[in-house]
């Protein structure tokens, strides 16, 4: 049996594709920010932060991060 590990990325589903990237992509960032001392909770929190610009308030970035259902 082959999974899919084995088999060669192109073969891979579209979503399968998709999955393995993030995971990389996050796993580089987590490598490059790790000097720093910046967690993926932290920096995740600061890249929405730059975002959101000076003067964002902690409901707009709630709300922003995991939609209005979260205030309620």
């Amino acid at each position: 049996m082959t999974t899919h590990s084995e088999k060669p990325f192109e073969q891979l589903s579209l979503g399968m594709r998709l999955s393995l990237l993030q995971r990389r992509w996050r796993c580089c960032i987590d490598t490059s920010m790790a000097p720093l001392g910046l967690t993926q909770s932290r920096w995740a929190v600061l890249i929405h932060l730059d975002r959101l610009g000076e003067g964002a308030r902690q409901s707009t970035l709630a709300t922003e991060r995991w939609g209005s259902n979260c205030l309620h």
